[in-house]
């Protein structure tokens, strides 16, 4: 899971109760694990029965056969039952592991009805154009063949740089957005924004349609911030960037989510990219997953190489 489509579809099946036997949840995005985790809890899981209907497992301690076991065990206490299985790397350790597909394929030929087996592979990092791995894998696998004996491993998320175009960055509503009417709010939200030439450190100029503001007073200066989106006479937005001013007296329609302007930063004039409209509580939870693996990754160097 990696985007909010995949995600809005996944709790919308939740709450029809179109459940399959089994799902597994790819990828390293947690923000949106805890979506997918949320919305099976509210929809399946009471509260009042959470202590028997919810159940939590790491493969790494407990055999896949004994979760199956239980999956297929009515309870007593609680009409269906949850069981989220992490660590599922553990299934493609040392040895050999087919007892434990083929456990897995009788279950599913066979499922209790009212179980429910979520797998998180959060072990597996998948890019934006899901029909590019294989071939993503490929050509890496090529490249440090070659260079075999004269490299590290590394590797740079799609989160950081963009494999594909438009990119989306979530956006809070700007001190000044009320100012601009409902058109041109739509408008600000629905276009495919184009990094002009004449961007710089300063700021990213995005050609599209002009802003225009309901009002044509002139505003107080006040500060800025980086990824304050500003709308000067011109009508052209203007993202500001690193080296931005610190204060500024054009309005300021949107504010792009911390989270999001290291992407945005990556994109090269001519670029595309449009904006998700997002809340303040929604923002402050995608800087908190991004800190998170910010942590993993200095964890993993110290590991690593450090003494």
């Amino acid at each position: 899971m990696r985007s909010f489509n995949a995600t809005d579809r996944f709790a919308a099946d939740m709450a029809a109760r179109k459940l399959r036997p089994a799902y597994v949840l790819v990828g390293d995005e947690g923000f949106f694990r805890r979506r997918c985790r949320d919305a099976i809890l509210e929809h399946l899981v009471p509260g009042s029965l959470r202590d028997f209907s919810l159940h939590e497992f790491d493969l790494a301690e407990t055999p896949l056969q004994q979760v199956l076991d239980n999956a297929r065990t009515p309870s007593l206490m609680a009409p269906f039952q949850v069981f989220f299985l992490r660590n599922v790397k553990a299934l493609y350790g040392r040895g050999k592991q087919d007892d434990k597909f083929e456990a897995l394929a009788d279950y599913l030929k066979n499922p209790n009805p009212d179980a429910l087996l979520v797998f998180i592979a959060d072990h597996i990092s998948i890019p934006a154009d899901v029909r590019r791995m294989e071939l993503q894998d490929r050509e890496r696998f090529e490249r440090l063949k070659r260079k075999r004996g004269s490299s590290v491993r590394w590797s740079v998320p799609s989160f950081t740089v963009p494999d594909r175009e438009p990119i989306v960055l979530h956006a809070i509503e700007g001190e000044h957005f009320g100012e601009f009417d409902a058109n041109m709010q739509r408008v600000f939200f629905d276009t495919v924004w184009r990094v002009t030439p004449d961007s710089n450190r300063m700021g990213y100029r995005l050609a599209g349609p002009p802003l225009t503001r309901s009002k044509a007073d002139e505003i107080l200066s006040g500060p800025t911030a980086l990824g304050s989106v500003q709308v000067p006479a011109n009508g052209v937005p203007i993202a500001l960037m690193a080296d931005h001013q610190t204060t500024g007296g054009y309005p300021r329609i949107a504010e792009i989510a911390s989270a999001d302007v290291p992407r945005l930063a990556q994109i090269a004039p001519g670029g595309t990219l449009h904006f998700a409209r997002t809340t303040l509580d929604m923002a402050a939870e995608l800087r908190k997953d991004a800190r998170t693996r910010m942590e993993t990754i200095l964890r993993g160097i110290a590991w690593e190489y450090g003494k």
